[in-house]
């Protein structure tokens, strides 16, 4: 079997990704439900994905993406690398709006 992640790490972890302004609205609405993103955080099915929200800021110097403060959690229900360039994966998406409850 074709391994995805080279990392040692085996239980859930959570992520805090950036989503720019109009992926966030689709994945935070379940209209997209999965995405292709850079595999350098060991991503593995039941991680969680934070969402962070990125608007453009037009009073910037040079304009620049700032977070807008809306954060969504998606559970990663898949994990391939069908597609993708190297280094890259598929994440599929399910459980939208998952609450998270420290223990």
């Amino acid at each position: 079997m074709l391994s995805i992640c080279t990392c040692s790490c085996t239980d859930m972890n959570v992520h805090r990704v950036k989503a720019y302004s109009e992926r966030y609205k689709l994945l935070s609405e379940g209209i997209m439900t999965g995405e292709i993103r850079k595999n350098d955080r060991c991503y593995q099915v039941g991680d969680v994905n934070i969402l962070v929200e990125m608007v453009f800021d037009h009073n910037a110097l040079l304009g620049t993406y700032v977070p807008s403060g809306r954060e969504t959690n998606v559970k990663i229900s898949c994990v391939d690398t069908f597609g993708c360039q190297e280094g890259y994966v598929n994440l599929s998406y399910s459980n939208v709006g998952l609450i998270l409850v420290k223990d």
